[in-house]
């Protein structure tokens, strides 16, 4: 579901960035998946330390860290791939 839903927000977000469809299906791809590989592990680490909770923040969803731990692999990795296609 996760990369359905990033291909459908992000065709509307690279439209106005003129990049060629073949372009688009392989960025998008590639950001998906960094985006699953960092959530993973995160979950990989906490899982070592035996934490089951970064925080109290959002109870009973991990923390804040597993809201966003695919963020923050995602959008660096995002940023240098559009810096780098177009």
């Amino acid at each position: 579901g996760s990369f359905i839903i990033c291909y459908l927000v992000s065709y509307i977000l690279i439209l106005n960035l003129n990049i060629e469809i073949k372009n688009y299906i392989i960025i998008t791809f590639l950001i998906s998946s960094v985006s699953q590989i960092g959530d993973l592990f995160i979950s990989y680490l906490k899982r070592l330390a035996k934490v089951k909770d970064t925080g109290s923040f959002l109870p009973g969803h991990g923390g804040l860290l597993d809201r966003i731990d695919g963020i923050l692999f995602a959008v660096p990795f995002g940023i240098i791939l559009l810096l780098n296609f177009n």
